[in-house]
């Protein structure tokens, strides 16, 4: 849950935000079209220090949350990323927030691509270097880890569409018995 994120953060006294300009963070609204043509909403979260906009972010982070939650539940995510020179990129899969369409797992690998292009279509280092943190459904975009070709000693993550991410972080990772 949402709760449950704030308290493994450590970031207990953050309250539940509607935006991320509640917890003062700057954002960018977005809209995504994936394979099936439904529309997709997300906020690009830039890399900030003290309010400001960083100038040199070290990369860009996809946030995706569970499914009892929607891209408010990765505000959390979203402000460590960002104190730590990170950009954060959040989005809704169909069906939830404010997204098009019925909640539904099949076209999640679908949207998660669609996120993934629109991120790296922006030539800057920043948004070529991606990382994923995923929790509960937002685990199923990770598979690796699996080196990438070209790859020197680092470990890089595989979508199960074939993508790389620099690194990857799941948590409570969707089983076949779920």
């Amino acid at each position: 849950t949402c709760e449950q994120l704030r308290v493994f953060l450590d970031l207990g006294e953050l309250q539940p935000a509607s935006t991320p300009t509640d917890i003062g963070l700057q954002y960018e609204a977005f809209t995504v079209t994936s394979a099936n043509g439904r529309q997709l909403a997300g906020w690009l979260i830039p890399a900030q220090w003290q309010g400001e906009l960083d100038a040199e972010p070290l990369g860009t982070m996809l946030l995706m949350h569970g499914t009892d939650g929607n891209i408010t539940c990765t505000l959390p995510w979203a402000l460590v990323a960002s104190a730590n020179h990170v950009h954060a990129v959040v989005f809704d899969y169909q069906g939830f927030g404010g997204s098009d369409g019925t909640a539904d797992i099949a076209p999640l690998l679908d949207d998660s691509e669609a996120v993934l292009d629109w991120i790296i279509a922006d030539a800057s280092p920043a948004r070529q270097q991606v990382h994923l943190v995923g929790t509960s459904l937002g685990t199923s975009a990770g598979e690796g880890p699996n080196l990438a070709a070209g790859a020197s000693e680092d470990v890089r993550f595989t979508l199960a569409i074939p993508r790389t991410f620099l690194g990857a972080a799941l948590e409570a990772k969707l089983t076949a018995e779920d």
